[in-house]
């Protein structure tokens, strides 16, 4: 087949999908549920962080950074790119699916081509076409689709590169190969569970031999200059998010355990459903017809004897089928299972069935002509696409969901381009906080939802603090009763009240709730709170301008805490009123520089209980590391008291400083070193 014909005709593929994808999303009138519209305001947000959408500009790399704590930056980049040229609401953000699809085409047509020939490359391409569960990534705004995309073009360079010496081991392989793995990894983490394996095989190979040990140091020197700088940037929010999105996710949703016989058949019983019916059966049949007449193949070496088989694979299976075998394997090893998680595998699963299809069409052009033989494969690829297209078309949701659109429109005419942050109380798949900030930040749009009050202890700050919030009758898609009783609280409390309501499902209505004008203001931080913050991504370092600055006493902290209803931190004192100085802000694992116990003073200070510096005392430190702050906590910082347990022992801030010699406010790096000889964490 001439290279033009060829190009043509995968190009012919990909757009037959992509306008059967279009007209699905044209007749689904779902909202994007959790994860979609996380996804979608991740893009929003790297869009915008690019300077290519409304409302956002060019912050710095930092910035840029700080978009992506979890999940690697490359997908929201070009999502966000996509969303800039096509828009950004959810059907049009999904022809950044497009393109993922186009890169998934390609790999696998290109990869067909180099196993079996230009034919083999555009059967393997029609079979991912007609996927289903390639064909419902392709509508459904995750990470899923990129992932298989970014994942199979990795394995597929890298085992160009461990090809033989005829074939492989040029440097231009390698740095395309590390260059496309290094694009896997930062598209999601979750693709070193198929590249894992593959990649430490091709490495200790190469290291084997003399003319590639350089080729797989610069390759490995390039896929960590370029995931590196992400992961040193966000790598405890990325660990915190695994493990949450692991093991925690695992246990919560009660998956088997990893080495159970039910975890290694958790994936294959769903390959009927994902590969389809047609496609599976007919793949694997036509690999039993293969390995049978391979079994039959007449002896090819004096060594060998009649009715042996050879087991050498032809060229470039033998590669394939590792990286399907290793990445089904590390990917059943995880706690946490989902049907999405095997979409890396899915296109290698996908090439290995094209080749019991393809070798059926060669004994059924072999036995009547290729004419018959073409026409029975055609056949089969319509069935194919029928089974798939009735599978999709089940999926359709013709109704609407929660008029979010109508709710944000509404907030957006009164608070015109005011950033707004709305309480989302109900929570569903079509309502929540995450495609509600979808809905008010399209064209432009400032508004927020923050998914909160499930808790009690959250409700007095909520009513103190919010000036709009998003309630529901009836079901409001969850069982707390805390979020039944925050509106209850909302709707008879005087400060709010009801600006319009839309109605739900179920008989159901929301509504929306804003705090009146004449009601008592909102207490809000002083941007002296977040130097904090910025101060801990130095470290110790960034002890020593704080020790040098008057600070009020311990006690004076506590009581002013609680009246503030925030956790402890340092503010420069005042100078009409140094011990009620009060502190504001919020920041984790930090121990408050305080000064020596001293004898108290007479004055509003000593009948309070504070106790403010002594002119000529010093100033110490300690760390600690601080629970997690509670909304509504009236003291997050004071540790729980065991009954019986004396309030001075409660909490170790509380007593004198153990630091002995104690360092003088003069010398930093003293105050520094002290600090650290002395960490000591609260034990809650």
């Amino acid at each position: 087949m001439p290279r033009r014909r060829w190009w043509l005709a995968l190009t012919s593929i990909w757009v037959l999908g992509t306008l059967a994808d279009r007209l699905w999303l044209q007749l689904d009138q779902r909202l994007p549920a959790w994860d979609q519209a996380d996804y979608l305001n991740s893009a929003v947000d790297h869009g915008r962080a690019l300077g290519l959408l409304p409302a956002g500009g060019w912050q710095g790399w930092d910035a840029l950074l700080d978009l992506s704590p979890k999940i690697p930056p490359l997908a929201s980049l070009v999502n966000g790119t996509v969303m800039a040229i096509a828009g950004d609401s959810a059907d049009q953000a999904s022809w950044a699916l497009a393109l993922w699809q186009a890169l998934l085409l390609l790999v696998v047509g290109c990869w067909g081509r180099q196993l079996l020939g230009p034919g083999f490359g555009l059967l393997a391409a029609s079979l991912t076409t007609l996927s289903p569960a390639l064909a419902a990534l392709r509508v459904d705004f995750t990470l899923d689709l990129p992932l298989a995309a970014t994942a199979t073009l990795a394995l597929w360079l890298l085992g160009r590169w461990e090809a033989p010496d005829t074939e492989g081991g040029r440097w231009s392989q390698a740095i395309a190969a590390a260059l496309a793995v290094a694009a896997a990894v930062l598209v999601k983490q979750s693709a070193l569970l198929v590249l894992l394996a593959p990649c430490l095989w091709a490495a200790l190979q190469g290291l084997r031999q003399r003319g590639r040990r350089l080729q797989v140091l610069v390759a490995l020197a390039t896929v960590l200059g370029l995931c590196l700088p992400w992961l040193r940037h966000n790598w405890i929010t990325t660990i915190g998010g695994t493990n949450r999105a692991v093991l925690e996710a695992a246990t919560t949703e009660g998956d088997p355990d990893p080495f159970s016989l039910a975890s290694l058949l958790w994936y294959p019983r769903l390959l009927p459903q994902q590969l389809g019916w047609i496609s599976l059966s007919l793949g694997l049949l036509g690999g039993s017809l293969a390995a049978l007449q391979r079994w039959r193949q007449p002896p090819q070496s004096p060594r060998q004897s009649p009715g042996q088989t050879s087991l050498v694979l032809p060229s470039g299976w033998a590669w394939l089928i590792g990286c399907t075998l290793s990445g089904w394997l590390i990917t059943t090893l995880s706690p946490n299972k989902d049907p999405r998680y095997l979409a890396p595998v899915l296109p290698l699963l996908v090439l290995l069935l094209a080749g019991g299809w393809w070798q059926l069409f060669v004994s059924a052009r072999r036995r009547w002509g290729t004419p018959l033989g073409g026409g029975l494969l055609g056949i089969g690829l319509m069935a194919a696409g029928v089974s798939t297209t009735v599978g999709q078309s089940q999926a359709i949701e013709s109704h609407e969901g929660a008029p979010i659109g109508a709710i944000t429109a509404a907030i957006r005419r009164q608070a015109q381009d005011a950033p707004v942050t709305v309480v989302v109380v109900p929570t569903s798949k079509d309502l929540n906080q995450h495609s509600f900030t979808h809905a008010g930040r399209r064209n432009g749009g400032r508004i927020v939802g923050r998914e909160t009050g499930k808790q009690r202890r959250e409700h007095a700050l909520i009513l103190r603090q919010a000036s709009w919030l998003l309630l529901a009758t009836g079901d409001q898609g969850t069982k707390r009763k805390a979020s039944r009783r925050l509106g209850a609280q909302v709707r008879s409390d005087p400060r709010f009240a009801l600006a319009a309501s839309w109605p739900w499902s179920e008989g159901r209505q929301l509504e929306l709730w804003q705090r009146r004008a004449q009601a008592p203001p909102r207490n809000a931080s002083t941007p002296a709170s977040s130097a904090w913050p910025r101060a801990l991504k130095r470290g110790p370092a960034a002890l020593p301008q704080f020790l040098t600055r008057s600070v009020p006493s311990t006690s004076s902290m506590a009581t002013s805490s609680t009246r503030s209803g925030f956790r402890p931190g340092l503010k420069p004192a005042s100078a009409a009123s140094p011990t009620t100085t009060k502190p504001s802000g919020a920041w984790p694992c930090w121990r408050c520089c305080r000064t020596a116990p001293s004898r108290p003073t007479a004055g509003s200070a000593a009948s309070r209980g504070s106790t403010p510096p002594t002119p000529g005392r010093r100033p110490t430190a300690r760390w600690c590391c601080w629970p997690a702050g509670i909304p509504g906590d009236p003291m997050p910082w004071r540790p729980r008291r065991r009954p019986g347990q004396p309030r001075s022992s409660a909490s170790p801030c509380l007593r004198p400083s153990p630091i002995s010699p104690e360092p003088s406010a003069a010398d930093p790096r003293a105050c520094a070193e002290a600090s650290a000889r002395c960490r000591s964490p609260l034990k809650r």
